[in-house]
């Protein structure tokens, strides 16, 4: 066997089809791995998504990392993804509470923000991740490349509070709906109909702490 180095020509995107060969893959993988009354499919919700007998699911982007890091704060890629998983919330497509979302990239590669965003369990941390998310850092400036799929991601939120938020004005007054919400003013502020009429944080809470004391 004689072993020759050639040139890799201009055209040549072997990281575009290792992305591309991994869904069969991950398919193969899924098909094994899942339960017995579960299904699998690719190309359908995402790249390859598991649909459980309970109505969950699991979707699954597929990333290759063989040039550049698709897991990095602002890569393209990830807020594609990201954007579009939104996007299928919105829609109704798939319920944010049923469904886990997992970006899959090999070789194993990540990024401060992903890991940021795998740990955030709880209300305050999803808070301040996505004030984070909507500042210049990470958002960006509109020229930027990721700054359309960021900004979709973060225009999510805004389409329930538009809609309670119209329902309201065309109420005329007769209307009032309380919503209590960890969502802060940069995702609500600019949309009419929609007020602040008080914001619990910390030891200020809706049900007063000497409320919870027992009487001595």
């Amino acid at each position: 066997m004689t072993v020759a180095q050639i040139n890799k020509p201009k055209t040549s995107v072997p990281g575009q089809y290792l992305g591309y060969a991994l869904q069969p893959v991950r398919l193969c993988f899924h098909l094994l791995d899942a339960p017995l009354d579960a299904q699998v499919s690719m190309e359908h919700l995402d790249d390859v998504a598991v649909h459980y007998a309970d109505g969950t699911h699991l979707l699954e982007q597929t990333k290759s990392a063989l040039s550049g890091n698709p897991a990095s704060d602002r890569s393209v890629e990830l807020w594609k993804a990201m954007a579009n998983w939104a996007d299928l919330c919105v829609a109704n497509t798939v319920s944010p509470q049923s469904t886990r979302f997992r970006y899959y990239v090999t070789p194993s590669a990540g990024g401060a923000l992903v890991k940021r965003l795998h740990s955030a369990h709880d209300k305050t941390a999803v808070v301040d991740l996505l004030k984070e998310i909507a500042s210049a850092k990470i958002k960006g400036k509109p020229e930027s490349t990721a700054y359309p799929h960021i900004a979709r991601f973060l225009a999510a939120g805004d389409e329930i509070f538009q809609a309670i938020g119209d329902e309201v004005v065309a109420a005329k007054g007769n209307l009032q709906v309380i919503i209590l919400d960890h969502a802060g003013l940069d995702v609500w502020g600019e949309i009419p109909g929609v007020v602040l009429t008080e914001e619990w944080r910390d030891n200020d809470a809706l049900v007063p702490l000497h409320w919870l004391t027992r009487r001595s």
